[in-house]
């Protein structure tokens, strides 16, 4: 089993979570006092610190398989100080997923990582959907970034 190289209690909450069987693909210190971590299973998200989760020692994670996921929007947003960041949007069947869980902010400076976790994320979810893992008689959509366009990304059968 790998280990979280996120920092501090983000790390230990994804490391309290992770299966024996599951291996990271890619993590992303998305904001400050939250993480999100994708294996070859699911994402995790993890919140950690006072701010986030309530507590200077606190953390809580939580996660959605990707046989769950439906859609994947990744959008641009200004904010009140003319800084720039992005909102991924994951829109689940979940019902347990919590709200915290769907909607993740990553702040501009981490822009790359940002496209990196999103671009490996619909790749992920692109081979288990046509590989026959999920989504049977459903499409996968995702939405562009720059454009606010949606496109399928894998139909159903």
């Amino acid at each position: 089993m790998q280990a979280s190289q996120l920092p501090g209690g983000l790390g230990a909450g994804v490391n309290d979570c992770l299966r024996p069987d599951e291996n990271i693909i890619i993590e992303v210190h998305t904001s400050n006092g939250e993480g999100v971590t994708l294996t070859d299973m699911r994402l995790i998200k993890v919140v950690a610190g006072m701010s986030k989760a309530g507590g200077l020692q606190s953390r809580r994670h939580a996660y959605v398989a990707f046989n769950r996921i439906r859609g994947l929007r990744l959008s641009k947003r200004p904010s009140d100080d003319d800084s720039v960041y992005y909102i991924l949007e994951i829109d689940s069947d979940d019902i347990g997923m919590p709200e915290w869980v769907s909607r993740t902010t990553v702040v501009a400076k981490r822009v790359g990582d940002v496209f990196a976790l999103y671009g490996v994320l619909i790749t992920r979810l692109a081979e288990m959907k046509l590989s026959g893992q999920l989504y049977t008689g459903s499409s996968l959509k995702a939405v562009c970034p720059h454009c606010d366009t949606p496109y399928i990304v894998a139909t159903g059968k």
